[in-house]
């Protein structure tokens, strides 16, 4: 089974789908880093009148970033699990991929879920085909109406 797990998310309920696959997989998973990237902005943005510089979206992006991840570790710590987190800049892919390896993780949980007329996974889900080629985990997608399912349940057998 696999033992170090990585989930990135972006926000959204269907990415949090994969902290409770996680949830549910805690016998077998020691450890799990949570992996938020965010798009990097360039130059200045205008926000009501107010000019707010590239280091100072950054400080706030992360800051919101570590305040939305906490909640989700704390869960994950009650479940038994070893976790640690991170806010990353960058096209997400590319992020996650560049984490995968650096971290060594044996899974990667994508939460998203199917959209549009073609069931076609979207979000974080949509990036599965390009990372399963590109790291060395194995990727699974979890969609969120699987993830508040109840776990299976093991068959217990007495030995005579």
């Amino acid at each position: 089974m696999y033992t170090r797990v990585m989930i990135p998310l972006d926000g959204s309920r269907a990415a949090e789908a994969a902290v409770k696959e996680a949830i549910r997989m805690a016998p077998a998973i020691r450890s799990v880093h949570l992996l938020m990237v965010d798009e990097p902005i360039r130059g200045a943005i205008r926000l009501d009148g107010y000019v707010m510089y590239v280091d100072q979206w950054f400080k706030v992006r992360r800051e919101m970033a570590e305040d939305y991840l906490r909640p989700l570790a704390e869960e994950l710590k009650r479940a038994g699990m070893e976790v640690t987190q991170s806010v990353q800049f960058g096209e997400a892919g590319a992020s996650i991929v560049k984490a995968a390896g650096n971290l060594r993780v044996e899974l990667i949980l994508l939460g998203g879920e199917e959209g549009g007329w073609f069931r076609r996974p979207t979000g974080l889900a949509g990036l599965a085909p390009r990372l399963s080629r590109r790291v060395k985990a194995a990727v699974m997608t979890v969609q969120e109406t699987a993830a508040e399912a109840p776990a299976p349940k093991v068959p217990v057998t007495k030995a005579a």
